[in-house]
Formats: C-alpha cells, sequence, structure tokens
C-alpha cells in the first residue's frame, strides 16, 4: 500500500457516516482570516490548491453540515465518531530544572502587560516556557519518549502520526458511532475526554469531537 492510499484509508475511517469531511486552514487567504474547506465523504480528501503553501488540518469526525468558507465545524455540527485520539507533546516528557522555571516565571512576572495575571497563571506558563525551551535542546530524543510511552500503553493505537513536535494518536472504533441526539453528543464527548485523561502524560486540554489535526 503506498503512502496516499494509507492516507485515504485513514481519512475514510475518521469520516464514516457523514456526508462532509472538514479541511481548514489558518492562512488560506490573505493570511489574516481563518478558511474552511468542505469535501464531500465519497471523494478524496484534498485542501484547494491556494492552500498549498500553508498549513491544512483537518476535521478527524464528519458533518452533515456544508458551511461556507468562513465557518468551520462547531462539536454539535458533529454527526458520527469513528476514532479515539489523544495527543501527545514532545515537550511533556522534558523535566525542566526548577532553576530554569523561575527564570521563566521572573521573565512573565517582570513583564509591564502581565502585571494583572496572577502568579499561578503566569507559573503555569512558566512551566510551559521551560519545558518548550528544553525540548529544542534535543528534539528527537524528547520525541522518542513520547513514542515509546505511546507504543507501551496497554491498548495500543490503531495509528500514529507524527506532528512534528509530538505524536496524534488514533483508536480506531469497529463501528461509527452515530449522534442522532443532544445526549449521544454528551455521551461521545464525555467518553472522548475520559479517554484523554486515563493517560496522564497526554495534552488534557485536546478533547474535543470537532479537533482539527494537521494533515
Amino acid at each position: 500500500m503506498t503512502a496516499e492510499e494509507m492516507c485515504n484509508t485513514f481519512y475514510r475511517h475518521c469520516h464514516r457516516g457523514g456526508r462532509c469531511a472538514m479541511l481548514w486552514t489558518p492562512n488560506g487567504g490573505d493570511g489574516t482570516k481563518k478558511f474552511s474547506s468542505y469535501v464531500p465523504t465519497d471523494q478524496k480528501l484534498w485542501p484547494p490548491i491556494k492552500w498549498l503553501g500553508g498549513n491544512t488540518y483537518f476535521g478527524i469526525n464528519p458533518t452533515n453540515v456544508d458551511k461556507d468558507q468562513y465557518h468551520a465545524n462547531k462539536n454539535e455540527d458533529v454527526v458520527a465518531v469513528n476514532v479515539l485520539y489523544r495527543e501527545h507533546d514532545g515537550p511533556q516528557f522534558t523535566s525542566p530544572a526548577p532553576s530554569d522555571i523561575a527564570i521563566q516565571y521572573m521573565m512573565l512576572r517582570n513583564n509591564p502587560e502581565r502585571f494583572h495575571v496572577t502568579d499561578d497563571v503566569l507559573m503555569k506558563e512558566a512551566v510551559g516556557n521551560a519545558q518548550s525551551a528544553e525540548f529544542l535542546l534535543d528534539r528527537s530524543w524528547y520525541k522518542e519518549l513520547a513514542l515509546r510511552h505511546i507504543l507501551a500503553l496497554p491498548v495500543r493505537p490503531t495509528v500514529v502520526v507524527d506532528s512534528g513536535g509530538g505524536y496524534q494518536s488514533y483508536w480506531f472504533l469497529d463501528e461509527p458511532f452515530m449522534i442522532e441526539s443532544p445526549a449521544d453528543l454528551a455521551t461521545i464527548a464525555s467518553i472522548q475526554k475520559r479517554w484523554v485523561h486515563m493517560d496522564a502524560m497526554a495534552d488534557p486540554g485536546v478533547h474535543d469531537i470537532r479537533r482539527v489535526f494537521r494533515a
């Protein structure tokens, strides 16, 4: 199977049960607006030609709503879920020294524009900045740690995609979970969120079912 065939097989599985798949870019026009494109699920998921020089993302779950280019999917637009997912970022696998975190915190605390931000918020941001700085010192090693973690999970993912700064992990469902009511939406949204939070190394804030990932 070629790389193109593998990609198309992956997309077809993700978008079962819906009429459209969404593509999204933050720079599809003049660089200042976000743009969406809706592709029928019986066609190959190709971005518009004018997007090819920028960043393209795909909605992991399908919709029946074909919106215009200025409007992206919302959670309530999703009609089926075919995969559970987690995102593992390389910086999450670093261990910055307390002194490095303190330096990042003081830089934020001494910024006049951040004067009114609480210490708790600044400390959380300082930890993230210190992790990112350490990650850049040896990207390949920290990505290796992330991949080792993923492959050692009790339930291994069906597909793992290199996102550049980490990995996207997908667990295929045998059959689509069809969303036909607000109760269905609440159920699958809760399952997806809990699936992410079962893994302490996954990004805890990435769990919405209308999520877009880099294609």
